[in-house]
């Protein structure tokens, strides 16, 4: 009962499209060149620079591995980033730990009123 609920509740039957053109209006568009570019595969040569370009001092996933391990031992670890990334292309799945995410609430702080 509940799946149909959801089901029913995001489709998009539901939806109002008189307000579209307001949200939509105006965006930028990407060039002809702009779509061929990134609908091409990905290479070794784009990855590899991503990952020297990447900010050190960081953690990009949830295993705790740093930018700083990825850089030095980049050499043993190039391949099978590319192919891992290459397999999630042709399979449009990522992998479990690709898909993961760790999400950090940073509270407010309190605002002192200058009455």
């Amino acid at each position: 009962m509940q799946i149909n609920f959801y089901e029913h509740l995001y489709s998009s039957a539901n939806c109002d499209t008189t307000f579209n053109h307001m949200f939509l209006e105006g965006l930028p568009q990407i060039t002809k060149d702009s779509i061929q570019h990134l609908n091409s595969e990905i290479t070794l040569t784009e990855i590899s620079e991503i990952v020297s370009n990447m900010k050190t001092g960081k953690s990009p996933g949830t295993d705790g591995l740093t930018v700083d391990f990825y850089q030095f031992f980049w050499a043993e670890l190039k391949d099978l980033v590319f192919n891992s990334l290459k397999m999630s292309v042709a399979t449009g799945i990522l992998s479990d730990e690709q898909r993961r995410a760790v999400l950090k609430l940073i509270p407010k702080k309190k605002k002192i009123s200058r009455n």
